[in-house]
Parts: C-alpha cells; sequence; structure tokens
C-alpha cells in the first residue's frame, strides 16, 4: 500500500529489519488513499493470533470469496484455489496468500464459510509481495464462502448480532486516531419469486466517534453479489452477499466501508446467520 508522504515506518520483527510499504492488490490498483504511520501507532504490539473455527473450511465447487484491503482496493469472486492453516487462518484464497511470520486476527468460520483479518506476514498476489507488520493502519480482510444451492422463493429469515472483524482505518481522521474499531450491525432476508431481499446496517466506532452505512438490496440468484452505496468508489457503503451457514439456515456476508464522524474511514468484514 503507497502512502502519501515519503515516511516510512520500520519495526524489528523476529531480530530481522523488515521495510515497511510497496505492493499492490489482486488485479486491483493499489490503494493511493492511505494515511500516514504515526509515531505512536508504531509503539503498538502485534501479539499472536486470535479467533477459531469449529471446522476446517471444505470449499465448494460453488466457493467465492472477498479480500479487502484499502479504499477501492478489493478483490473477489469464485475461488478455485485455497489453503487453511491450523489456526483455522485462511493463508491463500486464488492468487492472494499469506506467508512468513503471520498474525491472523478474528478467526473464525465453520465447515462452510471462514473469515478473518491478515495483521502480519508477506502478502504476495498478483503484483507481487508486501510485508504488512500490524503496528500501522494496514489488514487484509477476507471472508470465503459456499454458495447456497439454490435460493428459495418465499418465506423470510432472522438474523442474529453478526460475526464480525475488527474494521480497520483505511483513509481520514487525525495521526492519534486508533487503528482499529468495533463493529456492530444487523440484518433480515426476505425472500420473493424474483430475489432475495437483504435488509440491514453496519455501525463503526472508534475513538468516541461513530459511523454506519445501511443496506436494502436485492440478489436475484444464490451467486450474487450486490454493492451499495459508495463501496467501489471508495465511499461508505457495503458488498452484500448469500450463502450457505453449513446446517439449515443461510449466511449474510458483508465487506463494508464506514466513514466516521471525526472523517475517519475504517473497512471491515461481517456475517450474520439467519434462520
Amino acid at each position: 500500500m503507497k502512502s502519501k508522504s515519503n515516511l516510512l515506518t520500520c519495526v524489528l520483527l523476529s531480530s530481522a529489519l523488515v521495510a515497511c510499504g510497496g505492493g499492490g492488490g489482486d488485479a486491483i490498483a493499489p490503494d493511493t488513499q492511505s494515511v500516514v504511520v504515526a509515531a505512536s501507532e508504531a509503539a503498538v504490539a502485534v501479539g499472536p493470533s486470535t479467533g477459531s473455527v469449529s471446522a476446517p473450511f471444505v470449499r465448494s465447487a460453488s466457493a467465492r470469496y472477498i479480500i479487502v484491503y484499502g479504499l477501492s482496493s478489493q478483490t473477489g469472486g469464485s475461488l478455485k484455489n485455497s489453503a487453511q492453516d491450523a489456526s483455522g487462518a485462511m493463508t491463500t484464497l486464488n492468487a492472494t496468500s499469506l506467508s512468513g511470520g503471520t498474525v491472523v486476527k478474528e478467526i473464525s468460520g465453520n465447515a462452510s464459510y471462514a473469515q478473518g483479518r491478515w495483521e502480519a506476514g508477506t502478502v504476495t498476489d498478483s503484483n507481487g509481495s508486501k510485508i504488512i507488520t500490524g503496528v500501522d493502519s494496514t489488514s487484509y480482510q477476507y471472508a470465503a464462502f459456499n454458495d447456497l444451492a439454490a435460493r428459495p422463493t418465499s418465506g423470510s429469515a432472522v438474523c442474529d448480532s453478526g460475526s464480525f472483524t475488527a474494521p480497520h482505518r483505511v483513509a481520514g481522521g487525525t495521526p492519534s486516531s486508533a487503528k482499529m474499531a468495533a463493529g456492530t450491525g444487523t440484518a433480515s432476508i426476505a425472500f420473493n419469486a424474483n430475489s432475495a431481499v437483504i435488509t440491514g446496517a453496519i455501525t463503526a466506532a472508534a475513538d468516541g466517534s461513530t459511523g454506519s452505512t445501511a443496506f436494502n438490496t436485492s440478489l436475484e440468484s444464490a451467486s450474487s453479489t450486490s454493492y451499495t452505496g459508495l463501496f467501489l468508489g471508495g465511499g461508505t457503503g457495503a458488498a452484500v452477499s448469500l450463502a450457505t451457514d453449513g446446517a439449515t439456515g443461510y449466511l449474510v456476508v458483508l465487506a463494508y466501508s464506514v466513514k466516521l464522524a471525526n472523517g475517519a474511514t475504517y473497512l471491515g468484514v461481517a456475517n450474520f446467520r439467519c434462520q
């Protein structure tokens, strides 16, 4: 991820001097709107990976994925190649992989979906390799999921309170702003003959400031993704998909961006289990 200035921050990891910066996304132009790393952020410890899965992800023939990491910087689609480590963290999603001294936060999932946030390691994609250290605002957020066998044509589903990664700051705010936010939200599904109508909202909070994005969108097929608001343009919005929860219910899968009242923009992923 490129910075707006020539300021680079370096940290010593595992007795090796690691350079920060460089790189881009998988078939996506590199983010050019990232915030400068503040000295106060550079002192934050990365810590170990967090979270777990109830079962390893089993990729189906109709599996999909999304990775988001910067303003207008995302990749996703049909998932044909994947790998998962012993902690449950996905380390390969098609042409994008995480290796080296890896730290993955907020790991969750089961045999039908997987979610997490790459915080440290070497990210490799079609544009080359990039080291992320966890001491600035850089994260790669991912979700992998299996499509429904078929979209229902009637009925409705009420969703739980959701499972969230920690949204990371990608632009705006002040240098002292928190790198990570807390995400909350709601979702519901109504099926009809033509589509699945998914409604809800996501809120992110950090440094005493909040922001939210609401969605009310229709998915015509089991393999559809709907982009709401200005998500693809670097503004507030979401990428909304529907998946199987691996049992008798459904999974609403979201990647989203939210602008807080203090001007900071945060990016994250979430899923809601619905019955």
